[in-house]
């Protein structure tokens, strides 16, 4: 759901749409295009109008809904594509007959046919934490035989540029406020999981955790080397970019 925001939305946004985090959304009731109404995480409230910025770093339904379909869902579905992902269906037809697809506007809350893997998702968030350069996501970087023959050699893998460094620096700034304040934390089908995606000074982590707020204050400090978390606040407020999403 909110971890696909920034990549199916606000990417193509920036990169292509002539958007910036100044734009502003109006945050009120609204419906997809077959009627059904769009709610935002918190209920039924709504908070006016807000900006790009702001529809980001609170995870503003409504907002990212609104701006897909601003930009079109077939915009983000082939930026989607150069992201990376491979389990997204343009069309398809069930064996009892109903058309689905994924080019549509709940495409901007994740609401997807198939899903995507949480690896190809690490991926699109490492090309916006790479100067927005595209790397396929691999599991070795060398394989060797009994003397040392190099059989399999993926240390010098080529990137693709899928959006452009001006739109990474947008990308990778704004989830966090000037002042900081706690994202919203949301739960999928009752599950407590919580999937975390952090970008540390030398690489992007992502991880699946139960106990948030364990994860916050304990763990980071030893993956970053340094007390980024404060005891009153569950994020971390010197980190360069913090997306704490539902799973």
């Amino acid at each position: 759901g909110s971890t696909f925001k920034v990549v199916a939305v606000y990417a193509p946004a920036f990169d292509s749409a002539g958007l910036t985090l100044a734009d502003v959304k109006v945050d009120e009731p609204y419906n997809y295009s077959n009627g059904r109404p769009v709610s935002n995480w918190y209920g039924g409230a709504y908070r006016g109008i807000q900006s790009l910025r702001q529809g980001i770093t609170q995870s503003l339904n409504i907002v990212a809904v609104k701006t897909i379909t601003q930009i079109t869902p077939k915009l983000a579905f082939d930026y989607l594509l150069k992201f990376g992902f491979t389990t997204l269906v343009e069309s398809r037809t069930t064996p009892d007959g109903r058309v689905v697809g994924d080019i549509n506007q709940s495409l901007a809350l994740g609401g997807l046919t198939d899903g995507v893997t949480n690896m190809e998702l690490n991926a699109a968030y490492s090309a916006i934490a790479n100067q927005g350069v595209y790397i396929k996501p691999t599991l070795y970087t060398k394989i060797l035989d009994n003397d040392g023959n190099v059989i399999l050699d993926k240390t010098a893998q080529e990137g693709t540029q899928v959006i452009k460094e001006t739109t990474d620096f947008l990308s990778v700034t704004c989830p966090l406020p000037v002042k900081p304040e706690p994202l919203p934390i949301t739960t999928t089908y009752g599950s407590p999981d919580i999937l975390l995606i952090m970008r540390l000074p030398y690489g992007l982590v992502l991880t699946i955790t139960r106990n948030w707020l364990m994860t916050v204050r304990e763990h980071l400090p030893r993956l970053c080397g340094e007390a980024l978390c404060r005891e009153s606040m569950p994020i971390c407020p010197t980190s360069p970019s913090l997306y704490l999403m539902a799973s």
